[in-house]
């Protein structure tokens, strides 16, 4: 949706969540790196606070509790399907797989270099359940270690993955391995 094409159609199923995640971004603002990051969640959070509603109208005298059981199994099974309790130990998993390690984690975002902007533009991306990722140079700004990272995260991706690269050595490494 960025460049109007001349022809031919673009579809997507309904419902399909798709990543893009760009060489340039407009990463700034004074959250931390850690802030930004778990904004990612907030769909989670927002289905975890449905279920703490749902709990307390359930402890609520004269409740229907066989509805807001219902309720409260579709609340819970949304919570689960966007990462449930696992969510910061996945948070921090990605961050520091791609190099954003504690040190990084208190930092404002607009004080970040050009490179640590993409590794958290990045980060955001994986951690969003995406059904489909277009990633543009990812491995851009990234050393050995979070380059390899990120290799092994896309060979146990669920999804469909559009990479464009001119690392060889990615593209190698993922070929030998589908």
């Amino acid at each position: 949706g960025l460049v109007d094409y001349s022809e031919g159609s673009i579809s997507f199923l309904k419902g399909i969540k798709l990543g893009y995640l760009a060489q340039q971004h407009d990463l700034s603002g004074n959250l931390t790196v850690i802030e930004e990051a778990t904004k990612t969640f907030d769909p989670l959070f927002t289905a975890e606070e449905r279920m703490h509603k749902i709990e307390a109208q359930m402890a609520e005298i004269g409740a229907d509790i066989e509805l807001l059981g219902e309720k409260y199994t579709i609340a819970q099974k949304e919570f689960e399907l966007l990462g449930g309790y696992g969510w910061k130990s996945r948070l921090h998993g990605v961050l520091k797989g791609l190099g954003l390690t504690e040190v990084f984690w208190d930092k404002p975002v607009n004080v970040l270099s050009g490179g640590e902007k993409t590794r958290l533009q990045l980060a955001k991306m994986l951690l969003e359940n995406n059904d489909v990722l277009l990633l543009d140079e990812p491995t851009n700004h990234l050393d050995i270690q979070a380059a390899q990272w990120l290799t092994d995260y896309l060979l146990r991706y669920n999804g469909t993955v559009l990479l464009i690269s001119h690392d060889l050595g990615t593209i190698m490494s993922i070929s030998d391995r589908i």
